[in-house]
């Protein structure tokens, strides 16, 4: 354990700054806050920034993918609940609004208004880019804004930020409203190879459907029937047991695995893998635990009744 605590610094050199801050929530419970402090530093003082001050998901140049949001900022907010520093806190809210401003479809009337795209990299060629809109990666971004949102409302210091409570939950809203008009009103036939899924691409008809990015979907809309039950109706909680009844569907019998699910290594490819993914295990995981919450919360609710 004490080699893995002197090595959980991030590297600059190795790609991605944000990747290695998603250890970053367990490495704390785990104790390990000298090493997670100086990941703090690596991403806000060593991470390359757009002039509006969002942080690079990316070491060598200014980018900004989707993925971020689940990445970084409930790192930073589990800090600075650790650290008894509400400044950070603000920081990984303002970090997730960032992101939003520059990758969310500004499109009303169309059925992909709220919806984020995969990755702004301004100093990038065409090929490093994806204006598309990526449904692992808006599930990502959801999930990342709703555990932000969490910390803030039940840490003392900040349950009083009204504002920006306000502004996380209608950020994750919006995509999560994003995903069931992009699926019940682009006029797609269903998805293939099981209808009930979530495309790998939202704005694709030809894409084929994600378990993986399904599940984390319905996840996120379990998390904020919880979080903020004024704000998801039962209309929504039935689009999320759909998702996770195709999501059921998916898991193969004989060993757990679930297929299909984006190739999480070439995310270029439009279509899915039938290999499995780490992701996509742990997506599973994730929508059950979420399911299961919300079901023990619903529960408590009734009897409060």
């Amino acid at each position: 354990m004490s080699f893995t605590s002197s090595r959980l610094t991030y590297h600059l050199s190795q790609g991605s700054t944000s990747d290695p801050s998603s250890l970053g929530p367990s490495a704390l419970l785990l104790s390990y806050l000298s090493a997670c402090t100086r990941q703090v530093r690596a991403l806000l003082q060593h991470t390359p920034r757009l002039p509006s001050g969002a942080i690079s998901h990316r070491a060598t140049t200014p980018e900004l993918w989707d993925d971020f949001v689940y990445m970084a900022p409930p790192f930073l907010a589990h800090h600075a609940v650790a650290t008894d520093d509400p400044s950070l806190l603000h920081e990984a809210i303002q970090q997730c609004l960032l992101y939003r401003d520059a990758l969310q479809q500004n499109s009303p009337g169309t059925p992909f208004h709220g919806l984020w795209s995969h990755i702004l990299a301004p100093e990038a060629g065409p090929e490093d880019q994806d204006p598309a809109l990526w449904l692992t990666g808006n599930a990502w971004a959801a999930m990342g804004m709703a555990r932000v949102l969490a910390v803030v409302r039940k840490w003392g210091p900040s349950r009083a930020w009204k504002t920006w409570q306000a502004a996380l939950e209608d950020s994750v809203m919006a995509i999560l409203q994003g995903a069931v008009n992009a699926q019940m009103k682009a006029g797609f036939p269903p998805a293939k190879p099981h209808a009930g899924l979530l495309r790998n691409y939202l704005d694709r008809e030809g894409a084929s459907g994600d378990a993986a990015g399904s599940a984390l979907m319905a996840a996120a809309v379990y998390r904020m029937a919880v979080l903020a039950p004024e704000r998801v109706g039962e209309e929504m909680v039935q689009r999320a047991d759909a998702w996770r009844e195709a999501v059921r569907r998916c898991v193969k019998p004989e060993d757990g695995l679930v297929v299909p699910v984006a190739n999480i290594v070439v995310w270029q490819e439009r279509d899915v893998f039938w290999r499995g993914s780490s992701e996509g295990q742990s997506f599973a995981v994730m929508m059950v635990a979420a399911w299961r919450d919300y079901l023990e919360w619903k529960g408590g609710a009734r009897e409060e009744k």
